[in-house]
């Protein structure tokens, strides 16, 4: 059975079956996410009820699960809180629309299925440099593809590099701790 999303009001729950994976509040205009986390559960509690008047649809695209890279400035700024909240880093993948290098390490690189498998349940951000310019600033970012693996303080983001192999660059992100909680 495929996710759907559900709306009630203000209140937005992404369900998969009967589990609830994902709700969020939209307070002025804004998304606030809040996971669920089904194994600190224990898988107890069942999916909230929701009333019959709800309205459902698929999900879209912006409401896909982190298994899922998040774009853009938005996507960037839910990264963050999700890195917060899960004290894990996340990968930051920078990159320009024209680059043919950026093209290259996606498709030889970020679609190799030992790398998608790899990232599967990280956190993980592609933004497009040129139309954000200020998050690329903040990690001084001077050319395209760029990849980074940051923790809460950007200035122990760890930059990993592009020109080579899935395996090689997946051992890159290991070493940089990708899928380990930060102690703070």
């Amino acid at each position: 059975m495929g996710m759907i999303m559900l709306q009630m009001g203000t209140t937005y729950v992404v369900k998969e079956g009967d589990q609830e994976v994902g709700r969020w509040e939209e307070e002025d205009g804004k998304k606030d996410i809040k996971e669920i986390d089904s194994e600190a559960q224990g898988n107890k509690n069942p999916a909230p009820k929701v009333p019959a008047q709800a309205k459902t649809q698929p999900v879209s695209e912006k409401e896909k699960p982190a298994t899922e890279w998040l774009q853009g400035k938005s996507g960037y700024d839910r990264a963050v809180e999700m890195q917060r909240r899960r004290k894990e880093p996340m990968a930051v993948y920078f990159y320009a629309s024209w680059c043919p290098y950026c093209k290259a390490f996606e498709k030889n690189i970020l679609r190799s299925p030992m790398t998608q498998r790899y990232f599967s349940d990280a956190i993980k951000v592609k933004i497009d440099a040129e139309k954000n310019v200020e998050i690329a600033e903040l990690y001084g970012v001077q050319g395209y593809p760029t990849f980074f693996v940051a923790v809460a303080d950007l200035a122990k983001a760890q930059k990993i590099r592009t020109d080579t192999s899935p395996e090689e660059f997946i051992a890159q992100c290991a070493q940089a701790n990708l899928k380990k909680k930060i102690i703070l």
